[in-house]
């Protein structure tokens, strides 16, 4: 299938690139839950506001975790279940989360 032009009289508007106007901080703080995929060097961070809605995907270096989380307000933070999860869970909860 092919595009085919819009018949006599039927204007066409012309496409325009649309900024977002979220700031990071805003969207940091609307985030109330964050699914934390730890491992050895790259963690993978999901935030997610109140309705569920996704509004941070990002890796992260093992040395910057904690720099991430100290940014953030108190929110719900699910890890994986293992033996490093039980010390990132103390560590994430000294600074509130």
């Amino acid at each position: 299938m092919r595009w085919t032009p819009p018949a006599d009289g039927i204007e066409v508007p012309a496409w325009k690139s649309c900024a977002t106007t979220t700031k990071a901080v805003d969207v940091r703080m609307q985030i109330t839950t964050v699914g934390l995929d730890i491992a050895k060097n790259l963690f993978q961070v999901h935030g997610a506001d109140a309705q569920g809605r996704v509004l941070l995907k990002r890796k992260l270096a093992r040395g910057k975790v904690l720099e991430f989380f100290a940014t953030l307000p108190a929110c719900l933070v699910g890890l994986e279940a293992c033996g490093a999860a039980h010390y990132w869970a103390r560590e994430l909860t000294k600074l509130g989360h």
